[in-house]
């Protein structure tokens, strides 16, 4: 399988205590690192028999960092997906544009 390898920046709001003990919330820039792997069709034979398996193209975190200091960073799950999301967005939009080149 061909992996791409994607960084994509998104935007998260983090819940922090203030010291007098209050609850705030932090805007913070993460670059988060992805892996695509295009989906594959899996050979056939003559008489188009599957010989290997078909994969679905997927979206694959690796790790984030924070943008203003380069320091890994722990992401949930709902931020991992978006994260992913963000990703097929790019990836999307990348295709569409090689599109409209080729068409030029």
């Amino acid at each position: 399988m061909n992996n791409n390898n994607i960084d994509v920046e998104i935007e998260l709001e983090r819940e922090i205590e203030t010291p007098d003990g209050d609850t705030d919330y932090e805007l913070i820039n993460v670059i988060c690192n992805l892996d695509y792997q295009p989906a594959e069709r899996g050979s056939r034979d003559s008489y188009g028999v599957q010989m290997e398996p078909d994969y679905d193209a997927a979206m694959i975190f690796n790790y984030a960092v924070r943008k203003d200091n380069g320091n890994e960073i722990e992401l949930t799950k709902e931020e991992i997906e978006q994260a992913e999301q963000a990703a097929w967005d790019y990836e999307q939009a990348r295709y569409e544009a090689s599109q409209e080149y080729e068409r030029d």
